[in-house]
């Protein structure tokens, strides 16, 4: 029978309702054997990728990468970090969940490096002496703040021993040490 809600191309046709709940309907033609569905439809193109930075003192920051529906939103977890490390980071999606089907929580991968720093000892020409009864001083520049450690060695080959005060051939070794923001340093004279 004839109804104002349905088109003219609709009228006669047999219309049977699914549910709401899952978003279905059939419309059957008498005439032809033509269906429509309407269903939840997925979310395309989001994406939250793995990243790799060198640590410079400020926040890395993992976004997802896509433009998400209206009534969809993303909250993170683990996604900020400024110090050297790996980290995995999570989104996770809450919204329309009538329109759209789930989309699944991303994981990824941020990954910040350690910085090389450097130590350089000033006095390398200076540091040949005259026996004095006093040790040698080694005087060193560093690009960082952290625990510097100056070794001596007895010749080129030998092993450590304490500051030199006697008369004889030394190496001596300057490290900065790493932490874990920043690489080892290492000078050597």
């Amino acid at each position: 029978e004839n109804s104002p809600f349905l088109s003219d191309s609709l009228q006669g046709a047999k219309v049977n309702f699914i549910t709401p709940e899952n978003w279905a309907f059939e419309v059957k033609d008498s005439f032809s054997k033509d269906a429509c569905d309407r269903r939840k439809k997925d979310i395309e193109g989001i994406t939250l990728k793995d990243a790799e930075y060198t640590y410079d003192g400020t926040e890395k920051i993992l976004l997802i990468e896509g433009d998400l529906p209206k009534g969809v939103t993303v909250s993170y977890e683990n996604n900020i970090w400024v110090e050297a490390g790996e980290y995995t980071a999570i989104a996770r999606f809450e919204g329309d969940s009538k329109n759209y089907n789930e989309i699944p929580n991303m994981e990824a991968i941020l990954k910040i490096k350690p910085l090389n720093s450097s130590i350089i000892i000033k006095n390398k020409e200076n540091l040949s002496k005259v026996y004095d009864g006093n040790p040698v001083e080694v005087s060193y520049l560093k690009t960082r703040e952290g625990n510097v450690i100056v070794e001596y060695y007895m010749g080129e080959t030998g092993g450590p021993i304490e500051t030199p005060v006697d008369a004889g051939i030394y190496t001596a070794k300057v490290i900065l040490e790493a932490n874990n923001n920043y690489l080892e340093a290492t000078d050597i004279a």
